[in-house]
């Protein structure tokens, strides 16, 4: 098959039902992102919880230097995972599993600016040290989310014996859509997560 016929086979996937996921799973996101930070400033437990799970993602091994700075490759290898994780939870038919990745993450992110905010720090900081990485990292796992979904609803139909793409194709086209949108998203997230943001706080702060 030439090169653009497979270019042409991505944006007929894309159109078929990916491209509706992925609006779902950005909307969805920042709908929680807001609940999340309602919850936070209102129920001291969520602002605990908050509190301890992201102090539980800062010590993976490897996202950290021995100088405490973010390793680039450490932050791409972590992203990279959560995200292929977030589309693997879509073999598993009738249950829409990617939806608790997403779900989260998005209270995790909103949760955090709560707890920013409570501590002294304004929200134009906080989106400071958010957007220069979060304009790749977010799309990036929204795609993610969107390959675990369509995922799910093509197995699932499959189960159900109603009409399906071929299993094969399913397979072929996400995996096309991770490697060539969601990794080269991740890559130019990390590095700016790395590099750019700390750079940038370093003026502000």
């Amino acid at each position: 098959m030439s090169r653009r016929a497979e270019f042409q086979g991505m944006g007929e996937f894309w159109r078929s039902g990916l491209r509706y996921d992925f609006r779902s799973s950005a909307a969805a996101f920042v709908i929680l992102i807001v609940i999340g930070y309602a919850a936070v400033s209102l129920v001291p437990f969520m602002a605990q919880w908050v509190t301890e799970l992201m102090q539980q993602l800062m010590s993976q091994e490897g996202l950290v230097t021995e100088t405490g700075e973010l390793s680039a490759a450490g932050v791409l290898g972590n992203n990279l995972w959560a995200c292929l994780f977030s589309c693997l939870l879509g073999l598993i038919p009738f249950v829409c599993l990617p939806a608790f990745p997403l779900g989260l993450n998005a209270l995790l992110l909103g949760g955090l600016a709560a707890l920013a905010q409570a501590g002294g720090t304004s929200l134009g900081l906080y989106l400071l040290a958010i957007l220069p990485h979060g304009i790749f990292e977010l799309p990036a796992m929204w795609l993610s989310f969107a390959i675990g979904l369509t995922l799910c609803r093509e197995i699932t139909a499959l189960c159900r014996k109603r009409p399906h793409e071929p299993l094969l194709k399913t397979l072929w086209r996400c995996g096309q859509f991770f490697s060539l949108g969601v990794v080269p998203l991740l890559i130019l997230a990390a590095f700016a997560e790395a590099y750019l943001t700390p750079a940038l706080l370093e003026r502000f702060l």
